[in-house]
């Protein structure tokens, strides 16, 4: 049925995580010694409301419909808290997986 939709958010969530959280993690997490479930958590929620708003929000702005904005906004809205959520969480997996298990010792 959606199974192109969830194909297509698979690609821009994996993509969004590569390009913006591996530079984010190295240059800013671990150069500044964040080590926090918090931090982690909120910067996946970033990189989720970017991941979001690139293709649902991004085109409608280039084209310059301020009705065309106020419509796609409405309507993707939950999406756009399913993306912070499914961000949310997956950074704090990684931070479950990689971080916390390495400060525990």
């Amino acid at each position: 049925m959606a199974l192109w939709h969830l194909k297509l958010s698979a690609s821009i969530g994996y993509s969004a995580a590569i390009v913006f959280g591996v530079p984010l993690y190295f240059f800013v997490l671990k150069r500044k010694g964040w080590k926090g479930l918090s931090h982690y958590a909120l910067c996946g929620l970033g990189i989720g409301i970017g991941a979001y708003f690139i293709p649902f929000i991004v085109p409608i702005i280039l084209e310059g419909s301020l009705k065309g904005l106020k419509y796609a906004i409405g309507s993707t809205l939950p999406f756009a808290f399913l993306s912070m959520l499914l961000g949310a969480l997956s950074a704090s997996v990684f931070w479950l997986i990689a971080i916390r298990s390495t400060t525990r010792q």
